[in-house]
């Protein structure tokens, strides 16, 4: 009877959908098994690329120049014409031979809150390339401010620049300790002693006998 219940077509049929829904459910699993995984490498793919893509974006998107300008450095005191140097530093002979310096335009002078006084416009800037590269920065006129705030431009072929300088103008250096100019004045106007010549001895008068 076991045997007809197996053979019976109710039974074949119950066995091959149970083995049907087995090997339905081997084929999930293993698309389920392998197909992510294809799936995940073709992300992580992706994603490398990406990432390299950024990475070398990032190398060549960098500027191809390094100029830069350095802390000034003053020469000059308070009521005396304007004396400074500016070092340029980190450039090539292109960009050297190509760069100009000038005081910054007044649009700049307005957008970083600096005010540019008629000393500051009259400031000049020279490029010297003998020794180290500098920025020689002069006034016609004596500077009577102890402060002094200005903005320079320096372009070149790949690209300009702004930086921004307080120069601290320090007063000059005072006299020796102990001198003052009214003692000085004093010692130039005190006479000279005379020399007066002295007195001859008188010789002794003989003695009487």
């Amino acid at each position: 009877m076991r045997g007809s219940n197996w053979l019976g077509s109710s039974g074949f049929l119950g066995y091959k959908g149970a083995y049907e829904r087995k090997l339905n459910r081997f084929h999930d699993y293993s698309a389920g098994r392998h197909e992510p995984r294809r799936q995940q490498g073709g992300l992580n793919m992706v994603r490398a690329a990406n990432y390299l893509f950024a990475a070398l974006l990032g190398i060549w998107g960098e500027p191809a120049f390094s100029l830069s300008l350095g802390d000034i450095d003053v020469l000059s005191k308070l009521n005396q014409p304007m004396s400074a140097i500016i070092p340029i530093q980190d450039t090539t002979s292109d960009e050297l031979e190509n760069l100009r310096v000038k005081l910054a335009a007044q649009e700049d002078f307005t957008r970083l809150g600096i005010q540019r006084s008629d000393l500051v416009s009259s400031l000049s800037f020279k490029i010297r390339t003998d020794g180290q590269p500098r920025v020689v920065v002069t006034s016609p006129s004596s500077v009577r401010e102890p402060v002094v705030d200005f903005v320079v431009e320096a372009s070149w072929i790949d690209g300009r620049m702004l930086r921004e300088y307080t120069v601290l103008l320090d007063p000059p250096s005072p006299p020796p300790a102990g001198e003052t100019v009214a003692d000085t004045e004093v010692a130039a106007e005190a006479p000279n002693p005379v020399a007066r010549p002295k007195p001859r001895p008188q010789a002794a008068a003989p003695a009487s006998e």
